[in-house]
């Protein structure tokens, strides 16, 4: 019962750990978000879904542990999502990603800085409201704002291989009694296109930060995936990453599907 009872807050303080992060803004590959903004006036729909698993978490002292005490339990998990993201101008995109329940928005900018040679630099922006028709506790992160900041770096050699660097930090407005209340996570994705830009095969990997007055949280994420490009406005994307590493937080096994339309 007690492994149980663990499971579930560390299951729920990752699932807050994702909604917390920017949202609303593109990408070119599978974590990380890309430099270059949407076109001008242009819009991208991206609907998704993901199915996750989990039956361990790391404990306190980072040693990997069965989450159930019944060895062939297992949590799932399957929800869809939706991005919309706009072309303001030729250097900036706002745009708002929203879970297919409504529980919160994710709304984001994104600005270009610069775009010199084969380097890029972007920065971006973002703050999640709670949505929904629920009785909630004030001072909760439930009902509480998250507001975040960050930068992305693009590194292209070659028009076929290229590199996104990201890097973000969120916190809660007002702070949570009793809750995480700031979280930090950088990422690095590398993709190389086949086909004359119709494949790419990618892969990153990801660190995250959860700070908690309680527990001391952390988690790095291995996520290979591929870019299937069917039309110049149609996108297939395909990701199943894995936790490798962690803290008090459950190991979990993810795959996303997500298709992008862009509306000239």
């Amino acid at each position: 019962m007690m492994r149980f009872f663990f499971s579930f807050i560390v299951f729920s303080l990752i699932v807050m750990n994702v909604s917390g992060q920017i949202g609303g803004l593109s990408g070119s590959k599978l974590n990380s978000l890309c430099v270059d903004p949407v076109d001008k006036y242009q819009l991208e729909f991206e609907p998704g879904f993901y199915h996750l698993t989990s039956k361990k978490h790391w404990n306190e002292t980072g040693t990997l542990v069965n989450s159930f005490a019944s060895g062939d339990s297992l949590f799932n998990e399957s929800a869809l999502r939706f991005r919309f993201t706009y072309g303001v101008t030729a250097r900036m995109e706002i745009g708002v990603t929203v879970p297919g329940d409504m529980s919160f928005g994710s709304w984001g900018v994104k600005y270009e800085v610069f775009n010199k040679n084969k380097s890029a630099f972007a920065l971006i922006g973002g703050i999640n409201t709670p949505f929904g028709n629920q009785t909630w506790k004030q001072k909760s992160e439930v009902s509480a704002l998250q507001a975040g900041i960050g930068a992305i770096y693009t590194w292209s050699p070659t028009e076929a291989f290229s590199t996104d660097f990201s890097i973000q930090g969120a916190r809660f407005f007002p702070k949570p009694e009793q809750s995480a209340t700031k979280f930090f996570s950088v990422s690095a994705d590398a993709g190389y296109y086949f086909f004359d830009g119709k494949l790419q095969l990618a892969s990153g990997l990801g660190y995250q930060k959860i700070y908690n007055t309680n527990l001391d949280q952390y988690l790095v994420t291995l996520y290979p995936g591929v870019t299937i490009e069917t039309g110049e406005d149609f996108v297939i994307t395909i990701i199943h990453s894995v936790d490798v590493a962690g803290r008090n937080i459950e190991k979990q096994h993810i795959t996303d599907l997500s298709f992008t339309f862009t509306i000239r």
